[in-house]
């Protein structure tokens, strides 16, 4: 897995752990240690794998599967991955010249749902390397055959960072609000991951709408 994707994972540990502001009656030396997200060991790990992600190596599958399943432990730990998968695509965003909210266009598309799926692709694989990633024209969708968070995780949570990685991708690209459902997953035995751009008249959960990937783009 790509380094890069450890540090934005234990950043995001680190804020969903760092509070609003202090409270003068909170007795710290009981609540910190709760935090895990601001312990000794994180920052630790954060300096690590920055200099991994400096000198170009990655993480070990084993490393990276661990603090997926590390994560997903927590009961708060969608938050973690949504805010994760959120920065990830805003630092994919920027390191191409691209705001978050920077393209502005008249909503979405069919170029803008390409461009955004292409992108959501480049994170799948900095995620799962491993993984066979394919973007399918209709409906679209971001299909992964095994996906790492899937792997690691008991549950669909650690798929988070996928999915919010490709509705970050297509507000910037479309300048509008587009929920992504996730109908199948690796976690639940199904035969891969799917991430589908929800259609205007189904919510979150895909209710409104048939499930499953679609015909592959050619």
């Amino acid at each position: 897995m790509d380094s890069a994707v450890g540090v934005v994972l234990l950043e995001a540990l680190r804020s969903t752990d760092t509070p609003p502001e202090t409270l003068e009656a909170e007795d710290f030396t009981q609540s910190l240690p709760r935090r895990l997200g601001l312990s000794g060991v994180i920052e630790r790990q954060i300096e690590r794998y920055t200099r991994l992600e400096e000198e170009g190596e990655g993480l070990e599958p084993s490393a990276a599967e661990d603090l997926f399943r590390l994560i997903s432990r927590r009961e708060d730990s969608g938050d973690v991955f949504r805010r994760a998968g959120r920065d990830l695509a805003r630092r994919e965003l920027r390191s191409r010249g691209i705001g978050s909210k920077a393209l502005s266009w008249t909503g979405p598309t069919v170029l803008t749902r390409w461009l955004a799926l292409r992108a959501a692709a480049r994170l799948a694989r900095r995620v799962s390397p491993v993984a066979s990633v394919r973007t399918d024209r209709n409906p679209p969708s971001l299909v992964v055959e095994g996906c790492l968070p899937a792997r690691a995780c008991e549950g669909p949570d650690g798929c988070e960072v996928l999915a919010q990685g490709l509705e970050t991708f297509l507000e910037a690209y479309s300048g509008s609000e587009a929920p992504v459902v996730h109908p199948m997953c690796e976690s639940a035995s199904e035969s891969a991951c799917v991430f589908r751009v929800a259609s205007a008249s189904e919510d979150r959960d895909g209710r409104g709408a048939e499930d499953g990937p679609g015909a592959p783009e050619s």
